[in-house]
């Protein structure tokens, strides 16, 4: 009887260890969904706040830097140009430069807006909205500036010509509609955007990218 009793403890244990591995397999399967999820989500920031840097760069080193030029003075003191202003050394060219720079900025807006739209993190859902609005501004002011485009700088005779839209379609220009105002509004709607992303964990900084032609 007593050999019985152990020969069934014997049994056990053995099938115990032979199972055990397989149950300790299961246990270490695949990560849940929910973690892949937060992996994407937060790849999709680093990738948002990454094209949103390209465009705040290109909005501030190739336009507002130009509109609000600082000028030291022989005396020292600091002083302010805007090299887009009538009657301004290169203005056309400057212009010309400007709707390049702008044409790069509501690219890297508009992938900006699709990586938070199509995302499932909270925090960039929360920008799908205002992201889409600086879009649409920075695509009317561009709308205003590609006719500012000329074949060369030759001042208040310089023929338009072509420059792509943020679709890739060439559309002719149609005269340049520049106006101070939309540039201090532009850079006070970037400015305002960023409060609004960083009240929502997002810091964004330019990020430095060459732009051929700007």
């Amino acid at each position: 009887m007593k050999r019985q009793i152990i020969m069934v403890v014997l049994v056990v244990a053995l099938v115990t260890s032979v199972l055990a591995p397989s149950f300790a397999g299961q246990s270490r399967a695949a990560p849940p969904a929910s973690r892949n999820q937060a992996h994407a989500a937060i790849f999709d920031k680093t990738r948002f706040v990454l094209h949103m840097g390209f465009a705040y760069y290109a909005f501030h080193h190739f336009i507002y830097a130009r509109f609000h030029h600082k000028v030291v003075q022989s005396d020292g003191t600091m002083t302010y140009e805007n090299e887009f202003a009538s009657g301004s050394p290169h203005r056309i060219a400057n212009l010309v430069k400007a709707a390049i720079a702008l044409f790069f900025t509501v690219h890297e807006i508009k992938t900006a807006y699709k990586i938070a739209n199509s995302s499932s993190s909270a925090t960039l859902q929360a920008l799908v909205k205002p992201v889409n609005a600086l879009l649409a501004l920075a695509g009317k002011e561009y709308a205003r500036l590609h006719g500012c485009q000329s074949s060369s700088d030759t001042g208040a005779n310089a023929s338009p010509t072509a420059l792509p839209t943020p679709e890739g379609t060439p559309v002719a220009g149609s005269g340049c509609q520049y106006s101070d105002k939309d540039i201090t509004g532009m850079n006070s709607a970037i400015d305002a955007f960023s409060k609004t992303a960083s009240d929502n964990g997002v810091s964004i900084g330019d990020k430095t990218v060459p732009i051929p032609g700007a």
